[in-house]
């Protein structure tokens, strides 16, 4: 539910579609996966992101059916690639909506943990960790 903290309020989705559309795109899909390992066209029904798009007219797509692509950082910072969604990468513009909420290691999160949806899954996450710590362990 939008008020428990983990999703986006519809009313700021609903208010940031409205935006977009004065702008006159040519598409504007609401593009997402559940953080919470779940069925994300599910948890945007229980949320009310479904009525907003039916609302607005926008397309609902779910990133647990997306393809991913590996995007590559020459930085040497702690993952120096990660995959992102193909839908992002060809999308003209992407803009994301952070939750306000608070969280157990931080006092405000604003759009730190915005980008964990757009990930595949937490198990490459936790490979990535797992590999840079090897890494790190051998210098």
């Amino acid at each position: 539910m939008p008020n428990a903290g983990f999703t986006t309020d519809p009313r700021m989705l609903e208010a940031l579609i409205e935006l977009v559309q004065e702008q006159n795109p040519s598409a504007y899909p609401d593009r997402q996966r559940c953080a919470m390992v779940a069925d994300t066209k599910q948890a945007m029904d229980l949320c009310g992101i479904t009525a907003v798009a039916e609302r607005t007219g926008v397309e609902l797509c779910p990133f647990e059916h997306a393809e991913f692509d590996m995007y590559k950082i020459d930085r040497p910072i702690s993952f120096n690639e990660f995959p992102v969604p193909r839908p992002v990468l060809e999308a003209d513009c992407y803009i994301g909506l952070p939750k306000m909420k608070v969280h157990v290691h931080t006092t405000f999160t604003g759009a730190m943990k915005l980008q964990f949806g757009n990930l595949p899954n937490y198990d490459w996450m936790v490979r990535a960790i797992a590999t840079t710590s090897i890494r790190r362990s051998s210098i």
